[in-house]
């Protein structure tokens, strides 16, 4: 056995000066003497009791370039074929010891893994310490930062937004490190992802570098780790426009997997530049069923809520540890809620805040059978039109006019908006999906808060939100815009005992004006005649528009020219009224307008509108 391994040490060339590389695919060959051989660095880890040093071991697959064939036993051979890719250089800036790798059988001197969480460890994820501004080269990322945030799972990025406004959407960097635990000796295949720019150092050792890519970008390094616990740092700097950084491993054989949970630990002691631990807390507006809280701490934490919410005791935990965050507390309707806040670290420190009280507001009386619908004849909600009590959100079906209208309303069939508010009653407590389709942009927001949104132009779509209902009332509000073409609104949901379907008028509710005790009347009518030539077809048609006082039912009755008489009722309450005749002949035709509240009032007196319906057009021929 060469001397290097009987003393558990690697040569002084391979301490001083290895680095570690990929090759990239258009590396050009190297001539020289070449031998396949496995290179063992070892760290110490501190001190131990004589016998018990517990070293760090890391095995990596190279192609060691060595001046003399002598030093390792093999014949001296010139390399003139290209490295297949992937293939690991360990390059010395000195003539590095190589040792070739002893026989299986044959024990190997302070080989022993680590113990299964080493005391230097804390099982959970690890330390993030970040602060605004690019670096240019990995060595400019400060060393001295804070910790703020403990990261269970090195998938960090697009499937986190919070780690991409760590400061306001804008450009940053830092260091992520702790330890990596590995199940076996093997060879390991790591790829990190970043956007854009990544150093990944392993047992201190730079084992992938992508810096400045100006794109996010994949770099991959295949490493033979034994088995047991490893240092590692990710040092990190986002660009301008994106902030991505992930980390994934696979074993020999087996498909890849993030680097996360039990596999992660960050250090066991209170880092020194680590403030004491602070923090804040801000308490929102209640509503009903929930208050949110936010909070900020001076590094990673956890906020723990105790809620004394009508004599019955409620806890919420914050699920990551960070410096900052935001839970929301279960109340009840109308019942006042005791809070109580406590801060949790990485390293169990323990900190107590002021506490709060909040009053949850008690539910409306929402009136089973729909929602309020309040209209606008542009498409931002600003000019108002009427309010509509609309059964089911099921438009334009149940407005009539089909797709090319404005759901029954006096207004252009392009450029309108509408928002419904009312009430949702779930049956039973449990997650509920709400699917709303739209044309064009839609918004849904429950107790208040806003769970789904696509504010974009754009044909017949879904969103379909899912959400946690206690049984009850519950405040819903939905928004909407059109813009040109078709016009389309489906409100439909599934609940934790039944299957999609149509979300029927009996869990919808509104909150309804209060009676103004006078009678119902016509505030404005218009009509439009004209003569229709469709598919050799020859019609005059007039359209009615006219809005009331109040929520009202209306019966529209039409004599033309030839003294027929058409007969229109519309039956759902309504500010605003359109009502589309068709197949008339020319010359007048009069409306008479016939209004009745909610409470049965009728209108005083009977509306009359006067209109014309044009001559045909005279043929060319």
């Amino acid at each position: 056995m060469p001397p290097a391994w009987q003393s558990g040490q690697v040569g002084s060339g391979v301490e001083a000066g290895a680095r570690v590389r990929e090759r990239s695919q258009n590396s050009a060959p190297r001539a020289g003497v070449a031998c396949w051989a496995r290179v063992r660095y070892h760290r110490d880890l501190g001190e131990r009791p004589a016998g018990e040093r517990v070293k760090n071991q890391l095995w990596v697959s190279a192609l060691a370039m060595v001046v003399a064939a002598g030093l390792v036993g093999c014949e001296a051979e010139e390399s003139a074929a290209p490295a297949t890719p992937g293939e690991l250089d360990v390059v010395s800036d000195v003539t590095p010891d190589v040792i070739a790798e002893p026989d299986a059988a044959e024990p190997v001197v302070d080989a022993a893994p680590w113990p299964s969480v080493p005391p230097s460890f804390k099982v959970g994820g690890l330390l993030g310490r970040f602060t605004p501004g690019m670096a240019e080269t990995p060595t400019d990322v400060p060393l001295d930062l804070a910790p703020t945030h403990l990261h269970e799972s090195l998938r960090l990025g697009d499937g986190e937004g919070a780690f991409s406004l760590l400061f306001d959407d804008g450009p940053f960097c830092g260091r992520i490190e702790g330890g990596i635990h590995v199940k076996e000796t093997t060879s390991y295949t790591f790829t990190a992802v970043a956007g854009d720019s990544v150093q990944v150092r392993l047992d201190g050792i730079p084992v992938i570098t992508a810096w400045k890519t100006q794109e996010v970008t994949t770099e991959s390094v295949d490493l033979v780790l034994e088995k047991g616990w490893h240092p590692i740092e990710l040092i990190f700097s986002s660009d301008p426009f994106r902030a991505i950084l992930e980390l994934w491993i696979a074993a020999e054989g087996e498909l890849p997997q993030v680097v996360s949970g039990d596999n992660l630990g960050y250090t066991s002691k209170v880092p020194e530049n680590s403030p004491s631990l602070w923090g804040d807390v801000e308490v929102g507006a209640p509503t009903p069923y929930g208050v949110g809280v936010s909070y900020t701490a001076t590094g990673p934490a956890r906020l723990k809520i105790d809620a004394l919410v009508d004599g019955e005791l409620v806890t919420v935990t914050s699920d990551e540890l960070g410096v900052e965050g935001h839970l929301t507390v279960p109340l009840k309707p109308g019942a006042i809620a005791e809070l109580s806040f406590a801060l949790y670290d990485a390293w169990d420190r323990i900190t107590t805040l002021p506490g709060d009280v909040v009053f949850a507001e008690p539910l409306p009386d929402f009136v089973p059978g729909g929602m309020l619908g309040t209209y606008y004849s542009d498409n931002q909600h600003n000019n108002y039109l009427a309010q509509r009590l609309d059964p089911g959100i099921v438009l334009p079906e149940d407005a009539g006019e089909g797709t090319n209208g404005s759901f029954g309303m006096p207004t252009q069939p392009d450029t309108f908006s509408v928002h419904w508010d009312g009430g949702i009653y779930a049956p039973t407590s449990g997650d509920y999906t709400l699917y709303w389709g739209t044309d064009d942009g839609q918004r849904v927001f429950v107790d208040g808060q806003l769970i789904a949104e696509d504010w974009t132009g754009h044909a017949p779509q879904y969103v379909s939100p899912t959400v946690y209902l206690a049984q009850g009332w519950h405040a819903l509000r939905l928004e909407m815009f059109e813009n040109y073409g078709g016009a389309y609104s489906h409100l439909e949901w599934a609940g934790p005992d039944f299957v999609r379907h149509v979300t029927p008028p009996d869990v919808l509710g509104a909150v309804l004006p209060e009676d103004n005790e006078l009678p119902p009347e016509v505030i404005t009518a218009e009509v439009f005649t004209s003569w229709q030539s469709n598919n050799n077809m020859n019609y005059g048609r007039a359209i009615l528009w006219f809005t009331a006082s109040e929520l009202a039912t209306a019966e529209v009755v039409m004599t033309t020219s030839d003294d027929a008489v058409t007969n229109h009722e519309e039956t759902v309450y309504s500010e605003g009224f359109k009502h589309v005749f068709n197949d008339l002949p020319s010359g007048p035709v009069i409306f008479y307008i016939y209004l009745t509240d909610r409470h049965g009032v009728t209108s005083l007196t009977t509306k009359t509108v006067f209109g014309e319906v044009p001559l045909p057009p005279e043929d060319d021929d």
